[in-house]
């Protein structure tokens, strides 16, 4: 008789507290590379692109990779994005403050700050050639500013101005001429020196309503497109000023244009749908749609096409982000993904032991908030036993708990924060903290870790170095990474874990890993490499091994002393589990807890166990049972085995983390609570209603 294997039982701490709310979509920008001065990975080209949200955060996706959120720029309380240019190296952004700001995105921070003079600002353009900015502000002026990558933007001239905001721009290509929309129903085309050479109407004089034009795009054979509040999509002949033809695609406010390599042209709007209009071949006058889907509920502001994929991403109120293959789109059976709002970068961290005496913390962040809440025996048992506001004008970047649970720290743009906690003497259930001094000399931080014995905080700052600070000295010590990673590390997402005896500290910057010893003299030990994007990376427990999680969905297991990979088997050192074969997305999270090998692959599809001391059998290295093909297949291919336990059953998915052998956290945002904060979406008539 077969002996049936013993099954083992996980009990599961499910949490629905934190209440993280994903903020609408505002604009949408990919990467222009102006110059060879632009950082890109080797020879290949990367499309990347900018997405600005309703709380002027910023978030850098990198498209090429599979969607891996690299970088976040963190709004703050009445900022405000509405328009954005990422030309070269540097992320160019406008609000309603009036304000344009130059972003450095290695460091995380404005580099430059100009005024407008002329109120919010509404509209940005650039030309062809990626010399010159046009900015369209609240007063209807349009200011001209010449654009350098390594200087920046520097104030030109001022065009006349004209009744009603400039609520949109676009240049022609030939760069002769621009054209300006305003929210009284007109387009203005401006030729270089300011003159207007025509000026178009979308209004009659007898319509009481106001018409928007929202916005304007230039086919390669200079037709203007413009998209107004009317649900319409019109075509005009530029050089005799006269409308080739109007389609009434929506049936609310068409909001945004974008145009594929071919020429194609998209739309979406306030009715959620995005239009797809070509060219008809027998009259290339003539335009016609063809394929529109609607596959996002609510108003659709923004709408993008990636460079080198074609990809067309658009999104809005519904936080949620949509992406198309833009050459495939008129197929009726057109693939698309959706990328979910909820955050894909982590967002809580949480500690073995607490000050309150049994159980542990969990700590989370919202905008400038910390929230710190005590677990304890019951399965849902959770309680808010602190919550921290901080002073800064950013929100949070990142926060990081001690094991102990007596420190906590959060990072912002204006650096790091640190506090101890202990317990209330009136009440013993809730926490007090206090301030520790002597942070001033650390920088904004991407990635914080306490080491095992809280007695170091360890720092992977903005300014491409690791800083660790002794809590009982006050000191900082820095260490600036190896002179070859430091442009990658700028440029990707960057990861941060150290070891449990506290020797050693790794970092990850896009395919490479660089080791730290944590001795009394800190330096670099080594550096390693993978064939694709880390996206997480955690020490084995007991061990010095560094588990990394790649873009492609492998797994591999480093060797710090060696800074080599470990092999599973004789043949490959990479895996990847069959239960990651069906999901999209890539692993957000990874982790262990002290003692088990069992590491916890976080991901929006769901969790991931996996054994990493687990042996692989023999047949897993290859599908061929002829030992001659079987030595011939490249050592790059992928090792596709059944390892781990998959489970799904917790959507959508914030964090999850073991707390010993039979204990699991796991932190959901519903849906439904969600969507019960965004508006109501655009009525639609149902047939027979």
């Amino acid at each position: 008789t077969k002996k049936k294997k013993e099954e083992k039982v996980l009990n599961v701490h499910r949490l629905k507290c934190v209440q993280t709310q994903p903020q609408p979509i505002n604009c949408i920008v990919f990467q222009e590379k102006v110059s060879s001065n632009t950082t890109t990975n080797g020879d290949v080209v990367e499309d990347k692109c900018a997405i600005a949200r309703a709380d002027a955060s910023i978030e850098i996706w990198n498209v090429s990779a599979g969607f891996v959120l690299e970088q976040v720029l963190p709004g703050g309380e009445g900022l405000s994005v509405e328009c954005m240019l990422w030309l070269g190296n540097r992320l160019i952004t406008g609000g309603v403050y009036s304000n344009i700001y130059e972003w450095d995105l290695s460091a995380g921070t404005t580099i430059e700050q100009h005024d407008s003079y002329s109120g919010p600002v509404f509209s940005m353009a650039t030309n062809s050639a990626h010399d010159s900015v046009v900015v369209g502000c609240d007063d209807g002026s349009v200011r001209l500013y010449d654009f350098d990558e390594d200087t920046g933007l520097s104030f030109k001239r001022t065009f006349a101005k004209h009744g009603g905001r400039a609520l949109c721009l676009s240049w022609a290509p030939d760069d002769a001429t621009l054209a300006v929309g305003d929210d009284q129903g007109g387009i203005r085309i401006v030729n270089g020196s300011g003159k207007v050479q025509h000026r178009l109407i979308l209004q009659d004089l007898s319509e009481e309503e106001k018409v928007c034009v929202w916005d304007l795009l230039f086919t390669s054979n200079n037709t203007l497109v413009s998209a107004s509040s009317r649900g319409q999509v019109q075509f005009w002949n530029t050089l005799h000023g006269v409308e080739i033809q109007a389609i009434s695609a929506h049936s609310g406010p068409a909001l945004s244009l974008t145009m594929t390599s071919n020429g194609d042209v998209f739309s979406t709007g306030v009715d959620a749908k995005l239009v797809l209009y070509t060219q008809d071949i027998a009259n290339e006058k003539k335009w016609e749609i063809a394929q529109q889907r609607r596959d996002l509920s609510r108003d659709c502001r923004c709408v993008a096409v990636a460079k080198e994929s074609q990809k067309v991403l658009y999104g809005g109120v519904d936080t949620t982000l949509c992406v198309y293959n833009g050459l495939e789109f008129a197929d009726a059976h057109a693939a698309h993904q959706i990328i979910p709002s909820l955050p894909q970068r982590k967002t809580i961290a949480i500690s073995q032991a607490s000050p309150l005496g049994s159980g542990c913390l969990m700590c989370s962040f919202e905008e400038s908030k910390i929230n710190v809440w005590a677990l304890t025996g019951g399965s849902s048992d959770v309680k808010l036993a602190m919550r921290l506001h901080l002073k800064s004008l950013s929100n949070i970047l990142c926060v990081a708990i001690s094991k102990c649970g007596g420190f906590v720290a959060a990072s912002c743009l204006d650096g790091v924060h640190l506090f101890s906690l202990e317990a209330e003497e009136t009440n013993p259930s809730k926490l007090i903290a206090e301030k520790i001094s002597g942070t001033t000399d650390l920088s904004s931080s991407r990635e914080l870790c306490f080491t095992s014995d809280s007695t170091q905080l360890v720092s992977l700052a903005s300014s491409v170095s690791l800083e660790v600070f002794s809590l009982a000295e006050k000191t900082v010590i820095r260490i600036p990474f190896p002179s070859q990673l430091a442009a990658a590390s700028t440029q990707s997402r960057c990861h941060l874990a150290v070891s449990c005896d506290g020797k050693y500290a790794v970092i990850s910057a896009s395919k490479a890993l660089v080791w730290f010893s944590m001795d009394d003299d800190i330096r670099v030990h080594g550096v390693g490499h993978t064939a694709s994007m880390i996206t997480a990376l955690s020490f084995v427990p007991s061990s010095n091994c560094v588990t990394v999680v790649t873009a492609n969905k492998q797994i591999v297991v480093f060797e710090s002393e060696k800074c080599t990979a470990v092999k599973w088997k004789k043949d490959t050192s990479t895996i990847v589990p069959r239960a990651w074969m069906k999901y999209n997305g890539v692993v957000q999270q990874l982790s262990f807890c002290e003692g088990l090998p069992t590491a916890v692959c976080v991901s929006q599809s769901g969790i991931l166990f996996v054994d990493v001391t687990a042996k692989l059998p023999s047949s897993s290295t290859s599908s061929s049972d002829n030992p001659e093909k079987r030595s011939k297949k490249s050592e790059k291919e992928n090792t596709v085995v059944e390892i781990g336990t998959s489970l799904t059953k917790y959507k959508p998915l914030l964090f999850a983390q073991l707390l010993d052998e039979h204990s699991l956290v796991v932190v959901e945002r519903p849906w439904l609570a969600v969507e019960a904060a965004l508006p109501d979406p655009i009525m639609r008539t149902k047939y027979g209603s």
